[in-house]
């Protein structure tokens, strides 16, 4: 396995993470009806903020992905691709708890799972080929193992975040509009 981990080229494998991050969105086009049937309360979004959103995080990982991948030294391109591929990896684990905690499928979960393992994928090989330091994923795993706990903590509430993203795509709307 080690072998194989080392002959992955990292600045091609790093093009899977906003691929997927696009098809992951997309896939929660229509979230917003469940984001009304599942939590308490309704989201504070409409259908065209929340589809304004999702254009924007797609189209934002693909701008990340293509910055990243000109800087010469591989550290660099890493360091930033490493935050999203774990950002992939957490919200693959919301979604998969989602689905199981409310025993329905939640909007975008095929491509968040495949995007979990994918960013794992993108992190474990940065890790062997001695891209990116062990500390620089234990640190990043605190701000994932605080959003993943307050997800587990909200239960059928919007976390702040997320109600954050909704008021969001309402200004997204908003500037769309004029």
């Amino acid at each position: 396995m080690r072998e194989i981990l080392l002959s992955i080229n990292f600045k091609t494998i790093i093009w899977a993470i906003p691929i997927l991050l696009m098809l992951h969105e997309l896939e929660e086009w229509n979230i917003l009806e469940w984001y009304d049937s599942t939590f308490q309360g309704s989201s504070p979004s409409n259908k065209l903020g929340i589809r304004l959103w999702i254009v924007l995080v797609g189209i934002v990982g693909f701008v990340i992905t293509a910055v990243s991948s000109l800087f010469p030294e591989l550290r660099i391109t890493a360091t930033i691709m490493v935050i999203l591929a774990l950002i992939t990896v957490t919200n693959g684990l919301q979604h998969i708890y989602w689905t199981i905690t409310f025993k329905k499928y939640s909007p975008g979960v095929v491509f968040a799972t495949i995007g979990l393992a994918v960013g794992l994928l993108v992190c474990i090989t940065a890790l062997v080929q001695n891209i990116i330091p062990i500390y620089y994923i234990v640190l990043l795993g605190i701000p994932i193992t605080y959003i993943i706990v307050h997800t587990i903590k909200a239960g059928k509430t919007l976390t702040k975040e997320i109600y954050r993203v909704h008021e969001f795509s309402n200004k997204l709307e908003k500037l769309f509009l004029q």
